[in-house]
């Protein structure tokens, strides 16, 4: 269950804006102003754009997010593309992956992506 922030806002059915503040899904904490991952005690930097995705990947959760919806939401401004795309959900699979956070992005063809928690670490699909 995502614990949201007082400022959480959601727009129409199926959008959400991403929140500024601190997320939780299961045993991972987000920090969007600091743009730190938390978990089993550990923390990791994110890049704004990472901590952009992961922050609506969070507040989606367990949802699956189309991509149509992560570029809308990461790019407000339309300068967004799907490779872009693409290159942020890599970097930040590997991200996850290699620190062993215990969550990972699940790739659901054909309708896009979501977070997933996992005791062992290992949720990465392709």
């Amino acid at each position: 269950m995502v614990m949201r922030p007082a400022n959480f806002r959601e727009g129409k059915a199926s959008m959400c804006l991403p929140s500024r503040g601190v997320l939780h899904y299961g045993h991972v904490t987000l920090n969007t102003d600091q743009r730190s991952l938390g978990f089993n005690g550990r923390e990791m930097a994110l890049s704004p754009m990472e901590a952009r995705l992961l922050a609506v990947l969070m507040e989606r959760a367990p949802r699956v997010s189309p991509p149509e919806l992560l570029l809308k939401l990461l790019w407000p401004d339309g300068e967004g593309s799907w490779p872009l795309l693409a290159e942020v959900l890599a970097a930040l699979r590997v991200k996850l992956q290699e620190s062993n956070a215990g969550c990972g992005l699940a790739h659901v063809p054909p309708f896009g992506h979501r977070l997933e928690l996992s005791r062992r670490g290992r949720t990465d699909r392709a």
